[in-house]
């Protein structure tokens, strides 16, 4: 068992966690005969990692559409496009609308996005790659190499999330001549 308390204790040896995503077809069927690894003891563990939407609906609003992804700005500046920005261009919204709104968590967290790789290994200085067993709660190398990946992919994930929904949005707002108001936790 693998604890904070004991930061020195090993985990998986990471020259054992290999990457055998080229082996992966598009229809989601597996290659073996194209994967260089031979184990001795003959045992695997694989773990399929990927991401889809949760589905979340905005809430409690009455629109119906997907939540914006929060960690790459395109997500709010979609959002922007498709309601505020449309809103803010009505005869007589200028001098009127004079603040916009946005709260995040009522429908939870969100751990992924298409960029989190580059920007993850641009900011931390290292490569997702391995790592990712720790999210699935193996620890890799020591429990206190696991905790300090697992510290630099919240911060990440921190990062990101106030750069391209909170600050991108107060951008948004201060080009178009409103106030932005967010909800932050």
């Amino acid at each position: 068992r693998h604890t904070a308390e004991n930061p020195a204790e090993p985990g998986l040896d990471p020259e054992s966690v290999v990457d055998v995503t080229a082996a992966l077809h598009p229809d989601g069927t597996f290659d073996w005969a194209s994967t260089p690894i031979v184990r001795r003891d003959g045992r695997w563990r694989l773990l399929r990692i990927g991401y889809t939407s949760t589905g979340a609906r905005p809430g409690p609003a009455t629109i119906d559409g997907l939540e914006c992804d929060k960690l790459d700005r395109r997500g709010i500046e979609s959002h922007w496009a498709a309601m505020p920005a449309k809103i803010l261009a009505l005869p007589g919204a200028k001098g009127t609308v004079s603040h916009c709104v946005i709260d995040s968590y009522e429908v939870g967290g969100q751990n992924w996005t298409e960029i989190l790789p580059a920007e993850f290994e641009r900011r931390r200085g290292y490569p997702l790659g391995k790592h990712l067993v720790t999210v699935c709660g193996y620890a890799l190398g020591t429990t206190g190499d696991s905790l300090k990946f697992l510290w630099d992919w919240q911060l990440t994930i921190g990062e990101l999330f106030a750069e391209n929904y909170y600050d991108r949005f107060a951008e948004l707002c201060r080009a178009a001549g409103v106030n932005s108001v967010i909800e932050p936790y």
